[in-house]
């Protein structure tokens, strides 16, 4: 795994920019590996079945977890954006995830999911996080 080779790194000063199934794949790390860190800016995350595609659920259900809520004890900053009118994953879902992980709401009304096919080539927002 990617983020085992670098995990002596990862220390409470860490920030973690995520999108989408990375979201829930980070938290679940954190929570495994019972890593601190400092941010996680989490763009679109959600921890559960999307229904969109069955096969596509089948591989994203490894990620999730139900320890969510421990993640607000590992991570000193939680931010997550959302967007109204996320094609993939629906409100409720974007909603919930920020509320287990007690994260900040960042709500756009029309972002999409916050990839190239919604217009986001770049994201200078998250700029803000980096000091």
């Amino acid at each position: 795994m990617v983020l085992n080779s670098v995990k002596r790194f990862i220390n409470k000063d860490s920030v973690f920019f995520c999108h989408s199934i990375s979201c829930i794949f980070l938290v679940k790390y954190c929570i495994k590996n019972n890593i601190k860190i400092g941010k996680a800016i989490l763009v679109s995350g959600f921890n559960q079945y999307l229904g969109l595609d069955e096969d596509y659920d089948d591989v994203n259900c490894t990620m999730y977890t139900n320890r969510c809520s421990e993640f607000k004890n590992l991570c000193k900053e939680r931010v997550c954006y959302m967007a109204k009118n996320d094609p993939y994953v629906k409100w409720d879902k974007l909603t919930e995830f920020a509320e287990l992980i007690d994260a900040k709401k960042v709500v756009y009304d029309t972002a999409g999911h916050f990839n190239k096919s919604s217009g986001y080539t770049q994201f200078k927002e998250l700029l803000q996080y980096v000091k």
